[in-house]
């Protein structure tokens, strides 16, 4: 598919699991994110010989939680249903929940729910992602 138009918004998304052998796993994710964002916008590697420009761009490395990291669908959806069954999200909340956790960024959403679903439940305990 070819289109011609002026501007084009994209998402570079990269999982990365690593066997630390010892290494700090904060240190791992900044030596990253430095080395990915200098060769990537520093190099210019992502026009290439191109004549295209990158006008704006966001990079952040987010280094997941163990629990964040183990979270699936299933166990999501059953913490999100029994919130709503305990009244701690009401239905008409859950349109614009949806909204902003399908806007928020995927690894800070997950480390996000792992930290709510660990936590013993005080109000409406799915409200949307700090940041």
């Amino acid at each position: 598919m070819t289109t011609n138009q002026e501007q084009a918004s994209l998402r570079l998304a990269a999982n990365i699991v690593l066997d630390l052998k010892g290494e700090d796993a904060e240190a791992m994710a900044e030596r990253i994110e430095r080395t990915v964002y200098e060769a990537t916008f520093g190099e210019g590697i992502v026009t290439g010989s191109t004549k295209a420009e990158v006008h704006e761009h966001y990079f952040d490395v987010v280094l997941l939680t163990p629990k964040a990291a183990r979270l699936d669908e299933d166990e999501v959806a059953t913490w999100l249903s029994r919130q709503i069954e305990d009244g701690h999200i009401d239905l008409e909340q859950i349109p614009k929940l949806m909204a902003r956790y399908a806007l928020a960024d995927q690894a800070e959403m997950r480390n996000e729910l792992a930290e709510r679903m660990t936590t013993p439940t005080q109000g409406d305990n799915a409200q949307a992602p700090r940041g």
